[in-house]
């Protein structure tokens, strides 16, 4: 089966996968460059979500509000005499539609609204205090199993204000337009100075990879994709920049059969990207976002 992907996003930046492989292309005549399993794109146009500068001053403006990725999270252990569980997680407030949670080989994610459920197993997450249940009562659990979880969570407090101080030198920046070929960045900030460099490691929370070919693993719904990037380049105020940080977004698959075969949906929700500018006296934040971007296999 010929498979053919369309990536949308806001800025008219798109890629095109085949069976062949996946030629990723930007908008104008910029070159393409083959990748054959590469399905990850953060092409796109990064704004400030306060509407203020992209780059900020750390002294002038709080980190807070960040959203961060916890590791695995033992929250609980299956016993044979028993059928729901709860219990409360230790990371809040829980950013919606992230938590993923495992039992022996049930996996179980949440839908945004507050409902859990994998196979036969369903259950409650409230986003506020981390306080969860779920009925494994379908499960065996004859042998004992750790319950665990995956999901993120914000950093008490607010993002940078709309009236942040600007984090770079001589020419405030305010959007970022993000062009990706394969593992290769180049950056255009609003003052038209151009940047690049590539990703590092690239890889979901449910442990698939870049390069992973999609008919061999997918990611799953809920799962949280990291992109980890080094960039450098000389800003419009002519002083020589690096940037370093990572690219995330909440993945949504949905999979459809049909006679004509399968079809499978995969949506980069939530893109952002967060990270530290570098000029040779002074470093600021980068912290902006992105609409979706869509992918059909």
């Amino acid at each position: 089966m010929t498979k053919a992907s369309r990536w949308g996003a806001a800025a008219g930046l798109a890629a095109l996968c085949g069976v062949a492989g996946c030629d990723w292309q930007s908008g104008g005549s910029a070159d393409t460059t083959s990748n054959r399993y590469n399905w990850v794109n953060f092409s796109g146009v990064y704004r400030a979500s306060s509407g203020g500068v992209l780059i900020s001053d750390y002294t002038s403006s709080a980190t807070s509000g960040a959203v961060t990725n916890t590791a695995s999270e033992t929250i609980g252990r299956t016993t044979a005499t028993r059928g729901v569980y709860s219990g409360t997680l230790s990371r809040t407030p829980v950013l919606a539609g992230s938590v993923r949670i495992t039992v022996a080989s049930v996996v179980v994610t949440d839908d945004g609204s507050g409902a859990l459920a994998g196979g036969t197993v369903t259950g409650t997450i409230i986003y506020s205090t981390g306080a969860w249940s779920l009925d494994l009562s379908s499960v065996d659990r004859a042998n004992e199993s750790d319950i665990r979880a995956i999901y993120q969570y914000e950093v008490a407090g607010t993002p940078p204000a709309a009236g942040a101080a600007s984090g770079v030198s001589g020419r405030t920046i305010y959007t970022f337009t993000v062009v990706q070929n394969g593992n290769s960045l180049t950056i255009t900030d609003n003052n038209g100075a151009t940047y690049t460099g590539k990703f590092g490691s690239t890889r979901t929370t449910g442990g698939v990879n870049r390069d992973t070919p999609l008919d061999t693993q997918t990611p799953a719904s809920g799962d949280t994709l990291i992109a980890d990037f080094n960039i450098s380049g000389t800003s419009a105020a002519g002083v020589s920049v690096k940037m370093t940080g990572t690219f995330m977004s909440t993945l949504a698959v949905t999979t459809t059969t049909t006679a004509g075969g399968t079809t499978t949906t995969i949506t980069m929700n939530n893109r952002r990207i967060d990270g530290t500018w570098i000029e040779p006296r002074r470093t600021g934040r980068i912290s902006g976002v992105a609409t979706a971007a869509t992918a059909t296999f």
